[in-house]
């Protein structure tokens, strides 16, 4: 395939499952009181832990003043904690909250009550071959930026 064909496709691609995605998170995430950047840096602190607010921005691929406003701004509606690091006082550990820990649940369970029909529908192949395909990509991509 032409790399600009391919380029173009690609591109079009992302842009259509980003929409989609987004169009379909929205909604669970609104319920909560949260925009979805705000739903990911929680989810990814409760599945990883551990996050400063320049890692956590880097998890998410926003710069690092973003990172720490979004932080800011969940700290004083309770969802997370900001903890300066004793041994380096530059550094902001975040924690979530108890009312951060049961906002992503309820984003969570919504998630799951909405998808589970048409996810069960899918075959475990399909889904593997879903996930083989996006790994496949991201393994190019890679590649591609290391030229």
């Amino acid at each position: 395939m032409d790399v600009l064909v391919f380029k173009n496709t690609v591109w079009d691609l992302l842009r259509s499952i980003n929409e989609h995605l987004n169009d379909s998170f929205l909604p669970a995430s609104v319920a909560q009181g949260l925009t979805l950047l705000q739903f990911r840096a929680l989810l990814e602190i409760k599945e990883h832990g551990g996050h400063s607010v320049g890692s956590l921005g880097r998890a998410l691929c926003v710069a690092s003043a973003n990172a720490s406003s979004m932080c800011k701004r969940l700290e004083q509606d309770g969802l997370l904690e900001r903890v300066r690091d004793l041994s380096d006082e530059r550094v902001v550990n975040l924690r979530l909250t108890a009312r951060g820990i049961a906002a992503v649940q309820e984003v969570e369970d919504s998630l799951r009550a909405r998808f589970s029909p048409t996810m069960d529908s899918q075959s475990e192949e399909t889904m593997k071959s879903i996930v083989a395909g996006l790994e496949n990509l991201d393994a190019l991509l890679q590649k591609l930026s290391e030229n």
